[in-house]
């Protein structure tokens, strides 16, 4: 299976390495983990992109989800690329953080649009983010809503 353009040559790379760890597993294990390399492969041949922030890096995106992945082929993972954005340019996030997208878009992974909060803060500004917008009946910016939040944050 060839792919056109840049591409074609890392897709070969991915299913050699693929090939070769597979070597010796069970079969059923083995298909069912390539059906899921192949599914990556396609989505990042037509609907994949290159990483405008980690040099030779190409994303793909979860059809679930809505955000941008990075597939490795030596683990066999995928990773989150806000994430990776997050600790290329700020360092590695600290254990019990997770990665907060400040405008609320998670398809926009700029580096300054990343901020690293605990999960309990981040389930309490998305809970008070949802519930000013009810009240309001309208739609708010997530810098303003941060800003906001910080200050009731402090207050308490």
């Amino acid at each position: 299976m060839s792919y056109p353009g840049h591409q074609g040559e890392a897709l070969r790379k991915m299913q050699e390495a693929a090939w070769a760890a597979n070597r010796g597993k069970p079969r059923a294990q083995h298909v069912k983990q390539r059906m899921r390399e192949v599914r990556i492969q396609r989505s990042i041949a037509h609907g994949g992109r290159p990483s405008p922030y980690l040099d030779g890096v190409h994303t793909f995106q979860s059809h679930k989800e809505g955000r941008w992945y990075v597939w490795d082929p030596e683990t066999r993972t995928r990773a989150p690329h806000a994430r990776l954005v997050y600790e290329k340019y700020y360092g590695p996030l600290p254990k019990g953080y997770l990665v907060h997208h400040i405008d609320g878009d998670s398809l926009n992974d700029a580096p300054e649009n990343l901020m690293a909060m605990t999960r309990r803060d981040h389930v309490t500004l998305h809970l008070y983010w949802s519930a000013v917008e009810h009240w309001l009946g309208m739609p708010i910016s997530g810098a303003r809503i941060l800003e906001k939040f910080q200050e009731w944050r402090s207050s308490r």
